[in-house]
């Protein structure tokens, strides 16, 4: 139904993986937890809807702070990059820098790079891509395609691993745990200075990235690895109990942890594979590599 494509190792600062959806009929929904990742999305075959309104053909899925859910019209083909939060921080000329909660068209982003040097070689490199998906239908040749627009992407800033960095020092010193008051001791800057160059950059204020962070953590944990506890993964990952981890598993990911595990009969099937990727892309080392061209 889907399947996932591990990141070389130049890209992998940058994209958490490569997806390749092939939906039948059968598959009327999927069901996307808030996440902190974003994901580029060309949609080949197919109708997508959210919230009663159609999702572009080649979409900007922002990170989420709530589940998302899309519904389905006919047997959806995908091609997809799940971006690092990096990503949109620091590249596409920070056109999708900051953006949460929403689902834009990528010509609305790219629009969104201006006349400037590094938005046109962005430009560029989009419409190379959009004719080679539309000329290969092969998984691999698609896959080729998505990882050499992703390194024209980051050809086109120069800086881009300085942002890079720029960027992370202000997402540690807010994923440590600092109370508000020292927040900006790594930093340099004042308390309110910090938040608001943090939410301008990633989206989120600190406080949500820690408890987002919280939450993946826990998904991971309880997915990936054999049966737990849950009194005891509640404390592990440092929620005060086990009806604290619940609120938040229902609230973030749709549904209590047991539910949302593929063996379960209440899972939905394949509908919760973006739930999947994630957890796939941090425990599978032996991910298919698209072949070199």
């Amino acid at each position: 139904m889907f399947k996932l494509f591990a990141v070389p190792p130049d890209l992998q600062p940058w994209l958490e993986a490569v997806v390749i959806l092939r939906g039948s009929d059968a598959l009327r929904e999927s069901r996307f937890p808030a996440m902190l990742t974003s994901m580029l999305v060309l949609r080949l075959e197919g109708c997508v809807h959210c919230h009663g309104h159609s999702v572009p053909r080649a979409a900007w899925i922002a990170p989420h702070e709530r589940p998302t859910v899309f519904a389905h019209e006919g047997g959806v083909h995908a091609v997809g990059l799940v971006l690092r939060p990096e990503f949109a921080a620091c590249l596409l000329g920070g056109a999708a820098r900051g953006l949460r909660n929403s689902i834009l068209s990528m010509d609305e982003v790219l629009g969104r790079t201006g006349e400037t040097a590094e938005g046109t070689m962005v430009r560029q490199a989009w419409a190379v891509l959009q004719g080679e998906l539309r000329a290969h239908r092969e998984d691999e040749s698609q896959v080729t395609a998505l990882l050499r627009f992703t390194r024209a992407v980051l050809g086109s800033a120069p800086d881009a691993e300085a942002r890079r960095q720029q960027a992370l020092s202000l997402w540690q010193a807010a994923s440590r745990g600092l109370e508000a008051s020292d927040l900006a001791r790594p930093s340099g800057l004042g308390r309110r200075q910090f938040e608001r160059r943090f939410v301008a950059l990633w989206g989120f204020t600190p406080k949500q990235v820690r408890l987002l962070d919280r939450f993946n953590s826990t998904l991971h944990r309880a997915l990936s690895g054999s049966p737990q506890d849950g009194a005891q993964l509640a404390l592990e990952q440092g929620f005060f109990d086990q009806a604290h981890m619940g609120r938040d598993m229902r609230r973030l990911a749709g549904g209590a942890l047991r539910t949302l595990h593929p063996r379960h009969e209440s899972s939905g099937g394949d509908s919760h594979w973006p739930l999947q990727v994630g957890i796939r892309s941090r425990v599978q080392p032996s991910m298919r590599q698209p072949r070199k061209r």
